[in-house]
């Protein structure tokens, strides 16, 4: 997995230490980063494993859509976050 905290396979997400034990500076910081990441990989699991380009060319796609829906996610649940500072 790398400097990454998380991997994707089709029917599995796999996530790091990282996401349980890092001392997050506040449990608002620590949701946000965790639903970031959960939804970045289910994005993912969709767009890159259930639906995938065609070709390698076309790898740009999963990552696109992947920071999309989890800047959407981040988003929907922004008032959550304001609500704990």
């Amino acid at each position: 997995m790398g400097s990454s905290s998380a991997m994707e396979n089709w029917g599995l997400i796999v996530y790091t230490r990282f996401l349980s034990q890092h001392p997050f500076a506040t449990p608002a910081t620590a949701r946000y980063t965790k639903r970031s990441l959960m939804c970045h990989e289910i994005a993912h699991q969709w767009f890159g494993d259930l639906v995938t380009a065609d070709h390698w060319g076309q790898e740009f796609l999963h990552e696109s859509f992947a920071a999309y829906f989890q800047n959407i996610a981040n988003l929907l649940f922004q008032e959550s976050n304001d609500d704990d500072e």
